[in-house]
């Protein structure tokens, strides 16, 4: 489509941690992101989540709470962060669970180390917005999340204010929302506050659809580590949750959470919603993202999209392309 806008978006990514359950990608992640890099480094511009702090830091770790279950504290390779960047990522969500694993120290240390590599990182209390422009375009990027170090997703009014002041200055405007239960039994979106290991991560339909009302043009969803559905709303994309792209280290067993979408999504210069499609992908080995013929990840998509809004002005066709319903 002429004039289009192409954005690129995955979801987690843990490219590998050098501290404590450690997990290093073979030949410093050379090969990562080899099957995929043309479909990230085509768009205009490219996300993903960022679940972690680059290593180098030196800083405390945060405290477990004796919680050996779901203890991670994820510390990824200045190699690993590289690989990314050569693949073609720009804008990182960093509003996750994880910003706070080296406590204030290592999230400042991380978000001044991204922007160093050339990455545009949001999500942290200092730094939860940023505006750049890119090709003549100038971009605002927003992301919140209900822990430790963030704007939380249920706190509206300082959520909107980052976003309206951010809206102001930009052209297109895309928000990620780090929320939701984790794991293959939180598939689908709730539309109330979800509730987590004791912790409310959120109602992530209501504060998708308040970012929209306020003027965000594409809402990327993150945290579930499971895809969920897609809608349409005002002429917008929301994608409830990407689930993971790329984490390295014993974790992610599950189909569910083996396999997503990498998202391309077209938008004209109002931010307005055209076409998209869904490239299926899943991880091998310890979790290197690869394309995936079976394209699993297309079926749970559509097959949660019909779920959850079945009516929703979307077609998401079985080779991945996602257009408005006709009329």
């Amino acid at each position: 489509l002429e004039d289009t806008i192409w954005i690129a978006a995955v979801g987690d990514m843990v490219p590998g941690s050098d501290h404590g359950r450690i997990a290093l990608p073979p030949d410093e992640g050379r090969t990562l992101f080899t099957d995929l890099k043309s479909y990230i480094s085509e768009s205009d511009l490219a996300f993903a989540n960022f679940e972690g702090v680059v290593s180098g830091c030196k800083c405390p770790v945060r405290s477990c709470n004796n919680d050996t279950v779901y203890c991670y504290r994820f510390q990824v390779p200045e190699y690993s962060v590289q690989r990314m960047k050569e693949a073609g990522f720009d804008i990182l969500n960093i509003a996750c669970n994880h910003l706070g694993d080296f406590n204030e120290l290592g999230r400042k240390f991380n978000t001044n180390k991204l922007i160093e590599m050339g990455f545009e990182p949001a999500g942290s209390v200092e730094r939860p917005c940023t505006v750049f422009e890119k090709d003549g375009v100038k971009y605002g990027f927003c992301a919140f999340g209900e822990f430790y170090g963030c704007i939380g997703i249920r706190d509206s009014v300082k959520l909107l204010k980052v976003l309206r002041e951010t809206v102001e200055k930009s052209d297109v405007m895309i928000v990620s929302l780090h929320g939701g239960a984790e794991g293959p039994k939180y598939r689908r979106v709730p539309r109330k506050d979800e509730i987590f290991l004791e912790h409310n991560r959120g109602n992530m339909y209501k504060t998708a659809h308040l970012c929209i009302d306020n003027g965000a043009d594409i809402i990327i969803g993150t945290g579930p580590h499971v895809v969920r559905a897609i809608e349409l709303y005002k002429n917008r994309m929301i994608m409830y949750s990407l689930g993971n792209f790329c984490t390295y280290g014993p974790f992610g067993k599950h189909e569910t959470t083996r396999h997503s979408p990498l998202m391309q999504i077209g938008i004209n210069k109002k931010g307005e919603f055209l076409a998209a499609r869904a490239i299926p992908t899943k991880q091998i080995d310890k979790g290197i993202p690869r394309y995936d013929s079976s394209g699993l990840a297309l079926k749970h998509l559509k097959e949660l999209t019909n779920l959850d809004f079945p009516d929703t002005d979307l077609t998401i066709a079985d080779d991945g392309k996602i257009s408005k319903k006709k009329k």
